[in-house]
């Protein structure tokens, strides 16, 4: 899959150039973006792989700063190969933070950021279930490529904390999600 992202990113470079940046003051993104998630967490060594969805509207205050919201969501099934399959479903809401490195005229902008907000979970496992919210906090950066001068091919690296409250008595678990993302921007 990332192979294919990858490739259909080059051929838009290849394709397209007269492309520049589009981002003013004013002006606003649509994002629609995709990710291979990896997840460990304190409590052992177990780590699950997901497939995500992010959507994201941000608003651009300048050239190189915006603020934003982030719906991001996904659902993984585990099997710990004991026969036991355990089902997790997340989902975030984040306000998000960017700066912009790079100019106006730009064909690929790089970006740096920060996000926060509140995370919803659900848990299931044979007769166990844990469901419950936390905080979550981050970073982020990327690359914007624009095809032309109102959308762009994104790439982005993405960094979450969580930590969650486990049953009286227990420690609290922190999660560590970490993402590459992979998705398409448009602007007005």
């Amino acid at each position: 899959m990332r192979k294919v992202a990858i490739l259909v990113v080059v051929i838009m470079m290849a394709i397209t150039n007269a492309a520049f940046a589009g981002m003013e003051s004013g002006d606003k993104e649509i994002q629609v973006q995709g990710a291979v998630s990896n997840e460990t967490n304190s409590e052992n060594d177990n780590s699950d792989s997901s497939t995500t969805v992010q959507l994201t509207f941000n608003y651009f205050f300048s050239s190189n700063i915006s603020i934003g919201g982030t719906y991001w969501g996904y659902s993984t099934v585990s099997d710990d190969g004991a026969g036991n399959e355990s089902t997790y479903t997340s989902n975030y809401l984040l306000l998000r933070g960017d700066f912009y490195l790079g100019s106006a005229t730009s064909k690929a902008v790089p970006y740096i950021g920060l996000h926060g907000g509140q995370n919803s979970f659900n848990m299931e496992s044979g007769d166990f279930e844990w469901s419950g919210s936390s905080s979550a906090v981050g970073f982020h950066g990327g690359l914007k490529i624009f095809a032309t001068e109102n959308a762009s091919w994104n790439l982005e690296f993405n960094s979450t904390t969580t930590t969650r409250e486990t049953e009286s008595g227990l420690d609290e678990i922190e999660y560590n999600t970490t993402q590459f993302l992979v998705g398409f921007s448009y602007y007005f």
